[in-house]
């Protein structure tokens, strides 16, 4: 059998420990990052329509914040350096990692969401840009842990810091292997959830479309007499409404023009009136 199967043999129940200690930490920070991560985004989504300049200075202070610490990941690599340092001997690596990841991914998809979800939304659709910020956050997630395990020698970075310093071929392909697994494995995941997101936005479109269509038809329909009577029917009740605030001698003189309904059509047969009659006609006057 080839060496590198031997070797995955032997080291079973190591790699089995290992890659659950990554797939723990990964499954914890992202699904609380998600959340987080959500209504931090939001918050800030709604701080910048704010009109205040102070809520506009902090809305902005925020997003700077958020800018830094979730587009630049040296900068929580950095921190976590720090804080191994002062407080390593306070709580162990796996619990404080957990909560350093917790925080860092909840900038981090606060961040995705102010770039990708709220101002590009309306490009491919809400559903669209929120998978595909959580797809950065996973992989985003997945190097974190790869390279905190590296400093803190567990899960898959211990397979490749022991590679890396012992020069041990086996142990570094081993977790480099891993790790283009679970990136491979989040990319496969995410891809099929988006092309079911994307065939149900187009379905939903589509949908839409024909119903537009199927509403315009029905107003094609409808007959000219049938507008125009309509229209009779609202300058019916405006004139009616202004002969009630109108004098009363006025009033009833120009009352019997409006009694009758008369259809457009009928008033295209009589013709237009001439200056006499339209003169002799107390409520032509009111309508001038």
């Amino acid at each position: 059998m080839h060496p590198f199967f031997d070797y995955w043999l032997e080291q079973e129940a190591l790699l089995q420990r290992l890659v659950g200690e990554a797939i723990s930490l990964l499954f914890g920070a992202f699904f609380v990052s998600l959340i987080a991560g959500s209504l931090l985004g939001l918050l800030l989504a709604g701080l910048r329509r704010g009109q205040s300049p102070l809520i506009r200075l902090i809305s902005g202070i925020l997003r700077f914040a958020v800018m830094l610490l979730g587009d630049y990941p040296f900068i929580i690599l950095f921190m976590f350096i720090v804080i191994l340092g002062y407080y390593g001997n306070m709580l162990p690596f796996d619990q404080m990692l957990q909560l350093l990841l917790m925080g860092w991914g909840a900038l981090r998809f606060a961040y995705f969401m102010l770039q990708n979800l709220i101002d590009r939304a309306e490009e491919e659709g809400f559903a669209i840009q929120f998978i595909r910020s959580a797809r950065q956050l996973a992989i985003s997630l997945i190097s974190a842990v790869v390279i905190a395990g590296i400093i803190g020698r567990m899960g898959i970075g211990r397979l490749l810091y022991e590679g890396f310093y012992q020069e041990d071929f086996m142990s570094f392909s081993t977790g480099a292997l891993l790790f283009a697994i679970l990136i491979v494995a989040v990319e496969l995941i995410f891809g099929i959830v988006l092309f079911k997101a994307r065939k149900s936005l187009r379905r939903q479109r589509q949908e839409l479309r024909e119903h537009l269509k199927q509403q315009f038809a029905k107003a094609n329909t409808f007959e000219t007499s049938d507008y125009a009577q309509a229209f009779d029917d609202e300058l019916r009740e405006e004139a009616e409404a202004v002969l009630a605030q109108a004098p009363e001698p006025i009033a009833e003189k120009a009352n019997h023009h409006i009694t009758t309904p008369t259809s457009t059509s009928a008033a295209n047969s009589k013709g237009a009136q001439s200056p006499q009659s339209a003169k002799d006609d107390p409520f032509s006057g009111l309508i001038q």
